[in-house]
């Protein structure tokens, strides 16, 4: 714009006029974005005076680059509003020191300047006071903050007639958007224009909600950055209305696509972990069938052989073969029915088939069942509290999760130690297996009610097993609304309890036929 417009003249007349009350004058034309100041303003500098208009971009050149995104901010809320304006910024002079400077403006209204809109205002030196130097010391030590803290700090904005602005922005948001600070307290719409498709109505939803009822606005979602870049953000923001009716929110943004990232490679692992547990269970399951039915034939034919069936044998070792192969196969049938309840447990298919039955009488088919192993070691079992007791559970399930814990007991317990099977009443129903075998470490304790617990050093689960009866027992008790604890120290023996809701004690139950109240094996069925 040349010095022979009307309008320029106009302007630099005003301007002359205006300096001569301050400092300086200015006035910006917001729709060619130059700027114009007085020649008194360049003298005070030190620059050669003019009153000719320079672009916006030259005259922010001059300004400190600390302050350059807060007089930009302000500017284009004056430009939004055509209002006013009034902020405090450092711009350099002609020998290179800073001078703090505050100016103040507002529209100018004249008809001489037709159409176009200018902003026009003062310019003062101010005195840096220790209030001011305090305040400006406190303003760097927050920029530096910002400047190097994780995200993008801003003043988020939203106007009485919808539209969006940024009063600040620190830095950061160069890492998250790939857009400057400038660029976006300049244009906000860039925000919006990168959110993903997907997660556009939700967040604007967020938005306004946050702003109809001024609450804490807090949202996950996804944009695409200009360089082809998915990224999560998480924004977070506390807003507050203004006199005017703007709503601003004082917010923080993180970019948050590692930890994103990591859930998605952690729920495929857990989902590959999940299907490879399941064709575990499925094989284990399979094989356990596949194999008892050969196994049954072998036991039976063994026990024919052993007792002679069809007539003596030509030697007495072919006997004593024969009954061992009968019960080294029984004993695998046992841990095949092991495994096959490891594989239901697994699957989620326990099942109870519950009645009211009498302790007692559980807990002596157990000890009769072990006998013969109490018997070859010279064990002291003795059993206490037991009289008079009667549980609704099921009694399957009942015999085979104390059986797991009284085997265990009987293989750690040395030859004349003593065994003791103890039933207390209190918070709960709870059964002790107490034993005087060489005990466990607290790091054994942990492990040996988990799966195949036999590969650990616990003597406890060590040996004579697949280290999978407590984790059995575990299970049951749990499927009953009980749980399993275990005391131990090494040397001192162990005390496993078996500890059953008192929800589940009942009275003595009515008397049954004879033949339906024979006893069930140990083994799930």
């Amino acid at each position: 714009m040349g010095q022979s417009s009307a309008v320029e003249r106009v302007i630099a007349e005003m301007l002359t006029v205006m300096g001569q009350a301050s400092d300086g004058a200015w006035a910006f034309d917001l729709d060619a974005r130059t700027l114009q100041r007085c020649p008194r303003w360049y003298a005070a500098l030190g620059l050669a005076p003019t009153d000719a208009a320079v672009p916006l971009d030259q005259a922010l050149g001059q300004i400190h680059t600390d302050d350059r995104g807060e007089v930009e901010a302000a500017l284009a809320r004056a430009d939004h509003a055509y209002g006013g304006l009034d902020y405090t910024y450092r711009v350099r002079a002609a020998d290179g020191t800073w001078l703090w400077v505050r100016e103040r403006g507002g529209p100018a209204d004249l008809a001489a300047l037709g159409d176009r809109r200018f902003l026009i205002g003062s310019i003062v030196a101010v005195d840096q006071n220790p209030a001011d130097q305090s305040l400006r010391e406190s303003e760097k030590r927050f920029r530096l903050l910002a400047k190097n803290l994780p995200g993008a700090i801003f003043r988020y904005l939203r106007y009485p007639d919808g539209t969006d602005g940024i009063e600040y922005m620190s830095p950061g948001c160069a890492l998250i958007w790939e857009l400057s600070a400038s660029d976006l307290q300049a244009d906000p719409t860039p925000i919006w224009a990168l959110v993903h498709p997907d997660d556009m109505p939700d967040l604007v939803e967020s938005v306004n909600a946050s702003a109809e009822q001024l609450a804490p606005w807090c949202y996950v979602w996804r944009i695409t950055t200009p360089s082809g870049k998915t990224k999560w953000l998480h924004g977070r923001g506390q807003p507050e209305a203004r006199a005017d009716g703007t709503v601003v929110w004082h917010s923080l943004i993180l970019d948050i696509t590692e930890q994103k990232t990591a859930e998605a490679e952690a729920q495929a692992a857990l989902l590959a972990a999940e299907a490879s547990n399941q064709a575990k269970t499925h094989f284990l399951a399979s094989m356990s069938h596949e194999i008892r039915t050969p196994l049954n034939s072998i036991i039976g034919f063994a026990e024919i052989m052993a007792s002679a069936y069809f007539g003596a044998h030509a030697s007495p070792k072919y006997q004593e073969y024969s009954g061992l192969i009968a019960k080294s196969a029984k004993h695998l049938y046992g841990l095949l029915g092991d495994l096959l309840d490891v594989s239901r447990i697994e699957a989620g298919e326990v099942t109870l088939e519950e009645e009211a039955f009498d302790v007692a009488e559980a807990v002596g088919f157990c000890t009769t069942l072990l006998n013969e192993k109490v018997q070859a070691r010279a064990i002291d079992l003795k059993v206490e509290g037991v009289d008079g007791v009667f549980l609704r559970a099921d009694p399957t399930r009942f015999r085979q999760a104390l059986l797991n814990p009284l085997a265990n007991a009987i293989r750690h317990t040395p030859p004349g130690g003593q065994i003791t099977i103890r039933l207390t009443i209190a918070q709960t129903l709870q059964i002790d297996v107490i034993d005087t075998g060489e005990g466990m470490s607290h790091e054994d304790i942990r492990k040996v009610a988990a799966p195949f617990a036999g590969g650990a050093r616990s003597p406890y689960t060590s040996q004579h097993g697949a280290g999978i009866g407590l984790y059995i027992t575990r299970n049951v008790l749990q499927a009953h609304g009980g749980s399993l604890r275990i005391t131990s120290d090494p040397g001192r023996g162990t005390c496993v309890s078996l500890q059953y809701p008192l929800s589940r004690m009942t009275t003595r139950p009515a008397p049954v036929d004879s033949a339906s109240s024979a006893h069930a094996g140990p083994g799930i069925a």
